[in-house]
């Protein structure tokens, strides 16, 4: 997504959350390049911290800004590059296959993919383990919230907390596991794609080559022996005569 800052000031202010729903912080500043694109905007986190984000993790729903999760986007670019080098793959392995190009020039482009597709193997499996962690983080938050909700289910039974500051720690773990929930549930699907990607070369398939027809045999002719006689048969003309 591009924008100009004339376009990004009017989010100067307002509200950003993620795309499971939670509210990251407000936009404090709008950073640009030499052609007015926006390339990042500073965001209030709270406790007086500020965070500079990629203005490409942003995206616009409603009007509103959603920042999406860094593991998002990275997946989101892996598999798309994984399909541009399969189909570069496929269509380098079709041009030889129907003779459109030699195999020297078919081996040239294939080595420069091969060395492409070398590095983004290296990108998925840093990104597998980057997902893996995630999830285990994810986990642990869940196991807090429960514990968390428990023992206030715990203090509201004993009559610890009141009613209210009851109602109010359960809507707060609701809300926070639901949105723990919609993530760990998106990871696991981005999870399973990434697992699903396989990057190892694929042999080529060459068209079946004719079999080249035997050369036919000349007749020979049969030797002749010694005391053969050869036996020469004269025709004569019928000139009409008895």
């Amino acid at each position: 997504m591009m924008m100009y800052f004339e376009e990004a000031r009017d989010y100067l202010g307002k509200e950003v959350r993620d795309q499971y729903g939670r509210r990251l912080g407000t936009v404090l500043g709008i950073y640009t390049n030499t052609k007015d694109e926006v390339t990042a905007l500073e965001l209030s986190v709270g406790d007086g911290q500020f965070e500079q984000v990629p203005f490409e993790e942003f995206v616009i729903n409603g009007g509103n800004l959603t920042l999406l999760k860094s593991w998002k986007v990275k997946a989101e670019d892996v598999i798309k590059e994984y399909a541009e080098a399969l189909k570069r793959e496929e269509a380098l392995q079709e041009l030889l296959r129907a003779g459109e190009i030699s195999k020297d020039i078919f081996d040239e482009l294939d080595s420069q993919l091969q060395v492409a597709i070398g590095a983004l193997k290296v990108k998925r499996d840093e990104l597998k383990k980057e997902l893996q962690e995630q999830a285990a983080r994810l986990d642990a938050r869940k196991h807090a919230l429960l514990n968390f909700l428990a023992t206030a289910k715990m203090q509201h039974k004993l009559g610890d907390i009141d009613d209210q500051a009851f109602q109010d720690m359960v809507a707060f773990s609701n809300g926070a596991l639901n949105s723990l929930r919609a993530e760990r549930e998106d990871l696991s699907i981005t999870l399973e794609q990434v697992n699903r990607l396989g990057l190892e070369p694929k042999p080529v398939e060459k068209l079946p080559e004719a079999e080249p027809k035997p050369a036919e045999k000349p007749l020979e002719k049969p030797p002749i022996k010694e005391g053969d006689e050869a036996i020469v048969v004269k025709m004569e003309e019928d000139n009409g005569g008895a």
